[in-house]
């Protein structure tokens, strides 16, 4: 929710649509504000971020999902942060990606995160760079990725 009045904020101050960037699990978000709000998104990028199997992560990664899950248990829905999950976000994650938005999926080989298999989807521009998932954020392949996926949403 916070999300998506930060997005309609910029939207409505700006007169002009937004970027919206995100890297592994702020991809998943960027994923679903494009979704909810594809009127005022100019296009997607997400770095390291499985776009339709969130859960598609290495075994550490997994245990550690599942120990936040345990930890949150008294203050969550059933189902919340599983593939069960039905709630809004949820839902618009898994939707049908808007054909008119334009998605770049940047991804590792070397990711050690998330596999990189899952940040492939026929309905982005997939890019491959070298380096590992918390490496994505600095990575100047990456940024060269990120800045050209924004040169075309401008063009």
């Amino acid at each position: 929710g916070r999300l998506d009045g930060k997005l309609t904020d910029i939207h409505e101050r700006t007169g002009r649509k937004v970027a919206l960037i995100g890297h592994s699990r702020g991809a998943h978000f960027a994923k679903a504000l494009a979704n909810r709000r594809p009127e005022m998104v100019a296009g997607a990028i997400s770095l390291g971020a499985g776009l339709d199997t969130p859960f598609d992560i290495s075994l550490p990664t997994k245990a550690a999902v599942a120990a936040a899950r345990a930890a949150q248990a008294p203050r969550r829905k059933e189902g919340c942060f599983t593939e069960r999950c039905g709630c809004p976000f949820s839902r618009h994650y898994a939707g049908p990606f808007p054909g008119d938005v334009p998605l770049t999926s940047i991804y590792s080989r070397g990711d050690g995160v998330v596999w990189w298999e899952a940040c492939i989807v026929p309905y982005a521009t997939n890019v491959e760079v070298t380096g590992s998932h918390v490496g994505l954020a600095f990575n100047r392949k990456a940024y060269r990725a990120v800045a050209e996926a924004l040169a075309a949403m401008r063009g």
